[in-house]
């Protein structure tokens, strides 16, 4: 291992064990772990347009390039004063906590000011869901007066959130899902021993 990425390491553990040490700490942690060098693959241009300035790069992607410029200026403008008039990036505590603290004053986005520029195209989509069926404990689905449907489970993103309409961060959907189908098999395993012992006089006795 590196010794700057060990030196970055311990720092890092210093400044987790000792908060009062402050965000100085951590932040130069994270700069001697961040890499000096990135060996970047080079990447088809039909899927990272790039250009040295934006109107350059204008041109690839079919946008009216004065409008491009007028974009990253207005975007360069509002991430100088920390504020994004637009989206409101950087607001919440979520978008600081997954940002990079060398980046002042909003650690969620930083300044476009030095060529390359890329472009990549985004379309609407989604990686889950806050809607779905109602369940209990068992992941039974439960029917509008509330009673559990006999045989019938969900999990997932087929079942409503555990967390309403809040998302803690990575992983929220995924560690329900494993905890509600491990109930759900459980309960059907139950279901089906006590269906055996109550349909075998031999069990009985």
């Amino acid at each position: 291992m590196p010794t700057t990425r060990r030196r970055g390491e311990r720092a890092l553990l210093d400044g987790l064990r000792r908060p009062s040490s402050g965000a100085n700490t951590l932040r130069r942690a994270a700069a001697r772990l961040r890499p000096a060098r990135l060996a970047i693959a080079k990447a088809p241009a039909w899927l990272f347009p790039q250009g040295r300035e934006p109107g350059g790069l204008a041109g690839q992607i079919g946008v009216d390039p004065a409008g491009l410029a007028r974009s990253v200026e207005r975007f360069n403008a509002m991430a100088v004063q920390g504020r994004d008039e637009d989206f409101h990036k950087g607001e919440s505590l979520f978008d600081r906590y997954y940002g990079d603290p060398n980046v002042q004053p909003i650690p969620a986005w930083h300044r476009c000011t030095k060529g390359p520029f890329y472009a990549v195209r985004i379309d609407a989509g989604d990686i889950g869901t806050k809607g779905g069926l109602l369940t209990d404990v068992h992941a039974r689905v439960l029917h509008v007066d509330g009673q559990p449907i006999a045989g019938l489970y969900a999990i997932g993103n087929s079942a409503a959130s555990m967390m309403g309409r809040t998302y803690p961060g990575a992983g929220s959907t995924i560690g329900p899902a494993m905890t509600f189908g491990y109930l759900a098999a459980n309960h059907i395993k139950n279901q089906s021993l006590m269906i055996q012992r109550l349909s075998s006089p031999s069990l009985l006795t």
